[in-house]
């Protein structure tokens, strides 16, 4: 007889074999990973579980700065379905998103939705997730700045390697000098787009973060709750009715003089 978590740890070691005897591109859709989980024991709704909190999980790389990954979450009241929509209605057509075309579907997990922009060949490049909390919910926006400044020092290099060699080129043929003049001059220039990479990476991720901190603005305006009705002591005060006035103090006589 095993114990669970013996038999949890030999299913799990079962399962790296399997993986790395067989076809490393291969892949496993939810139907097929739900069959397993039934076939080693496990309830089905148990397995999709497993399924959507394994895609919940903030995406993580092992060469990416957590200076340049931003996660904001908050707590806040119900959402509505409309406060739903909105919040991600605008993700998708907040600066830089809108201006780049990838598939971005909301995927929908149970009462948890979630949209994920990833970029082709460098992972993900954002996300935003709504989850129930409690009595409330809670909205995750993640941000991958380091996709925003990836292969910066090898594209300044290329673009002033170009630069520099058709100056010089031009340069060497207006002023007739040396060839080598003209490839000294590429050099430069090169050297020089490459020093350049540090302050215009600080530009680009100073842009990407008021970018991000204008978004969040939008995404607590709308999460907010709606306003309700001012409280009584805050509404203007109502008149006094006729009734409730105090009885007025009475006249005092006055004496008339006689006529003369």
């Amino acid at each position: 007889m095993h114990r669970p978590d013996h038999a949890e740890a030999i299913l799990r070691r079962a399962a790296q074999i399997e993986a790395a005897a067989s076809d490393p591109a291969a892949t496993l859709t939810d139907a097929d990973l739900v069959e397993a989980g039934k076939a080693a024991g496990l309830s089905e709704d148990a397995v999709r579980q497993a399924i959507a909190e394994q895609r919940l999980a903030p995406a993580t790389s092992p060469n990416e700065a957590d200076d340049l990954r931003w996660t904001v979450t908050r707590r806040v009241s119900r959402l509505t379905d409309g406060q739903r929509a909105e919040l991600f209605s605008t993700v998708r057509r907040a600066a830089p998103y809108s201006t780049y075309i990838m598939p971005t579907p909301i995927e929908s997990f149970g009462a948890a939705q979630q949209w994920t922009a990833n970029v082709p060949m460098m992972g993900t490049w954002a996300r935003l997730r709504v989850v129930p909390d409690g009595d409330g919910d809670a909205w995750t926006a993640e941000h991958y700045a380091a996709l925003d400044v990836m292969g910066l020092v090898w594209m300044l290099g290329a673009a002033g390697a170009v630069l520099g060699g058709l100056l010089g080129v031009v340069v060497s043929k207006a002023l007739a000098f040396p060839a080598f003049v003209g490839v000294l001059l590429a050099v430069l220039v090169t050297v020089a787009a490459v020093l350049a990479t540090p302050s215009v990476r600080r530009r680009i991720l100073a842009r990407r973060r008021r970018q991000f901190d204008a978004l969040l603005a939008d995404l607590d305006r709308i999460a907010a709750p709606e306003r309700t009705q001012a409280s009584e002591a805050e509404r203007a005060p109502l008149l006094t009715l006729d009734a409730e006035a105090s009885a007025p103090e009475a006249a005092t006589p006055q004496r008339l003089r006689a006529r003369t």
